[in-house]
């Protein structure tokens, strides 16, 4: 996973710098990209990012996203319902999702931080962890969803 991407030319350095390691340490088997798309410039970009070869996912950051933002998009749009009804998070996770589909690539969902007590947070949002992960791919063609796993961070 590659974070906090802002440009298809710092995308494409990274890419050709694991595939330039990959082949001085003798590894054949191609190591698959998968972009971090959490800033403005790399939602611009995202197009041009899902055609770069290797990439095989773009992923959305919903978190750092958010804060990027400076206060135009409420924390409430961190959790459901909110990060899958708020205006710019649609946007984002809909332009990742064409642009992924454009060019053959997966879609990812962003991680849940709805972790600690699973129980009560989906009670708290309205909906469980599965049936996120439904709306996720229904909503925007998703093919991965991240989640975290609550006993391990917790």
């Amino acid at each position: 996973m590659l974070p906090k991407i802002r440009s298809v030319f710092e995308a494409a350095e990274m890419i050709e710098f694991i595939e330039t390691s990959r082949c001085e340490f003798g590894i054949e088997r191609s190591i698959p990209c998968h972009l971090l798309i959490e800033t403005h410039g790399a939602l611009v970009e995202e197009f041009e990012l899902a055609a770069l070869p290797g990439v095989e996912s773009l992923s959305f950051g919903l978190m750092d996203f958010i804060v990027t933002h400076n206060g135009a998009i409420p924390d409430s749009a961190m959790r459901s319902p909110g990060q899958f009804d708020h205006p710019l998070v649609r946007r984002a996770k809909l332009e990742i999702a064409a642009a992924c589909h454009a060019h053959g690539k997966v879609p990812s969902h962003n991680v849940t931080t709805e972790v600690r007590d699973t129980n009560s947070a989906s009670r708290a949002c309205g909906a469980s962890i599965p049936s996120r992960s439904g709306r996720s791919s229904k909503s925007f063609r998703r093919a991965r969803m991240k989640s975290f796993s609550p006993p391990r961070f917790c």
